[in-house]
């Protein structure tokens, strides 16, 4: 084995997290190749590559895409990169085939080049688009969602814009023969770069003594020089540069903070007298002890729910296209109201109106009610540091249905006397229970909170309907599902078998969206093939059925339904009935009563 001196010091910027594991396992098998493997897309990874430069030297840089352009031209040692085949493409186009709408496909050259010729191969007409830098992507995008395309297959710097553009991104990903090509020309370069290792370890050795709190970045956000910063702060200002640059190179100087842990980090910005040059010092501000992480959490700029659950975001804007808000706009500052079974996902639809705002407001404050004692109810209405003191801010108060009613009461009735819903803009979340063998509704107490909502502080109820009743949007939600995963585990699935989609339209889905996203993890993580099958489906929802079985009641001679009612309801009631006794599986329940799946789907539709 080759001494640990003598290896070849490599870092590798993975701009998706499915490329990252793919470059460690294969780097782990080179013993002349001492790995490091960091995330970054496009500027992101070119910060992480010089904030890396500080603490450690490196031979050279491995990449792909716009990343690797873009680190190539502000770096000194070579950069290497994943090159994008054919057969890369290929299985990007067959993915995009399985869409239920307009797709087009964007990238730089080399991409669009082989692109070209794939689909005059395949005599495939989709929309083929170039671009020379990044900037470009921007102008393309936004024609091509004005002239009504939905999806987008492009590198990584492209799926990032496709997502700010308000498209659904699919990623072309490497394969296994790209990577290897790229750590055979490691090697190749290794008498070549031996003499940068002693310079770079230098370097890192006088960065390392610096122990305050400071960093110096440019107008594009790009850093210039970074102190030891802890960890708290290092996050704080990763998120900061890359959200709010434009709000800070528009003053001399400012401030923002947010919730870290049990403390408030706060960074004070100034312009230096090197023009286009900014510092930043970072310090921490103790939380009163009587709040606790679990029950409140401030985010500054983009919420965090948006940036970590992109996908679960497009899902509940495809959920919207097919079931639009009534009466309910994103810009409104009336409050909204969410109701909806367990797996809802509500976290996704507060993300996606405060994504749809035109103007975010500049903080985003989750409030978890299920953790809420007496105690955080009083600091919450009482104390100066709290939240709903702030103004043109985002509050989301989540699990409304855990909140002791009388506290429950106390905190609408201070939002209706403070007016503080006409100052902020207000969320509130509340599940009701399953009806997936039965009706659904909610506790008195629930109910008594909603009725409050609704009268003092006039909010708009958002009834969201159970996955069960959303067939027609199944298959745009599993290709958005497959896309995200594809990114996330550098798997090439282009899809679904129709008899595979039949099944999961058929299923009752007990936990909703989340079950369904959590099916779709499994099927994705386990499938060794390019298109999902009907066995597979078929076994993992027969292990979701195990999971979700109804209780089995003792039998009784009694008439089960109130026959004193109108003919429908207890048709409904008997449809219900069978449906639990097949364990939610609407196909074997429709075949039972004799009906077809459509005439079963469009009862259910209509007793909700």
């Amino acid at each position: 084995m080759t001494d640990s001196y003598h290896k070849i010091k490599v870092l590798a910027i993975a701009p998706y997290s499915g490329l990252r594991e793919i470059l460690r396992q294969t780097g782990a098998g080179r013993h002349d190749i001492a790995l490091t493997v960091l995330d970054g897309d496009n500027e992101e990874g070119l910060r992480v590559v010089q904030e890396e430069f500080k603490k450690s030297s490196y031979d050279l840089i491995i990449s792909r895409g716009g990343t690797a352009t873009l680190i190539r031209k502000n770096v000194s040692i070579p950069v290497l990169e994943v090159e994008i085949t054919a057969s890369d493409i290929l299985h990007a186009l067959r993915l995009a085939d399985a869409y239920k709408g307009k797709s087009a496909l964007v990238g730089f050259p080399a991409t669009t080049k082989h692109a070209s010729e794939m689909c005059m191969l395949l005599n495939n007409d989709i929309p083929i688009y170039t671009i020379q830098n990044a900037s470009e992507a921007d102008v393309i995008l936004s024609r091509l969602r004005a002239e009504g395309y939905s999806l987008i297959i492009g590198d990584t710097v492209v799926s990032v814009k496709s997502v700010d553009a308000g498209l659904t991104p699919v990623l072309i990903t490497s394969s296994q023969e790209s990577i290897d090509k790229v750590f055979d020309q490691v090697s190749l370069l290794a008498s070549l770069l031996s003499r940068f290792k002693q310079e770079k370890t230098i370097l890192t050795g006088l960065l390392q003594h610096e122990t305050s709190d400071l960093i110096a970045f440019d107008i594009h956000g790009t850093v210039l020089f970074s102190s030891k910063l802890n960890q708290d702060a290092a996050l704080f200002l990763e998120e900061l540069l890359s959200a709010r640059i434009g709000e800070i190179t528009a003053s001399e100087s400012c401030e923002f903070s947010r919730q870290y842990e049990n403390a408030y980090l706060t960074a004070s910005i100034a312009s230096s007298e090197i023009a286009g040059v900014y510092f930043a010092r970072i310090r921490h501000t103790a939380l009163p002890s009587n709040t606790q992480k679990d029950f409140v959490q401030v985010f500054s700029g983009t919420a965090d729910l948006t940036k970590n659950f992109f996908f679960q975001t497009k899902m509940a804007e495809t959920y919207f296209s097919q079931y639009p808000l009534e009466g309910v706009q994103p810009n409104s500052p009336k409050p909204v109201l969410l109701l909806g079974e367990s797996g809802t996902f509500f976290d996704s639809i507060v993300s996606y109106l405060y994504e749809m705002a035109v103007d975010f407001h500049s903080s985003f404050t989750l409030i978890d009610l299920k953790h809420a004692k007496a105690s955080n109810i009083n600091w919450l209405l009482n104390n100066p540091y709290s939240p709903l003191f702030n103004t043109h801010s985002s509050i989301y108060f989540q699990n409304l249905e855990f909140m002791d009613a009388d506290l429950g009461q106390e905190l609408i009735s201070f939002l209706d006397r403070s007016a503080i819903w006409k100052k902020n803009k207000l969320f509130f979340s509340l599940h009701t229970t399953n009806g997936a063998s039965g009706s659904s509704g909610i506790s008195n107490k629930a109910s008594d909170l909603c009725r409050s909502l609704l009268g003092s502080v006039s909010a708009a109820a958002v009834h969201i309907q159970p996955l069960r009743n959303c067939a027609d949007i199944l298959s745009n939600i599993g290709i958005i599902c497959i896309s995200s995963l594809n990114m996330r585990y550098n798997k090439q699935i282009i899809g679904i078998e129709p008899e595979g989609l039949d099944q999961l339209k058929a299923y009752a889905w007990p936990d909703n969206f989340e079950q369904f996203y959590r099916v779709m993890k499994t099927l994705v993580q386990t499938s060794d093939a390019i298109m999902i099958s009907d066995a597979e489906i078929r076994q993992t929802l027969r292990n979701e059925m195990s999971i979700y079985a109804p209780v089995v009641q003792p039998v009784s001679r009694e008439i089960p339904f109130d026959l004193n009612r109108p003919l429908n309801e207890i048709t409904l009631d008997i449809v219900r009935q069978v449906i639990a006794n097949e364990q939610g599986n609407q196909k074997k329940a429709a075949e039972t009563l004799g009906i077809s799946r459509t005439t079963l789907w469009r009862m259910l539709k209509e007793a909700d």
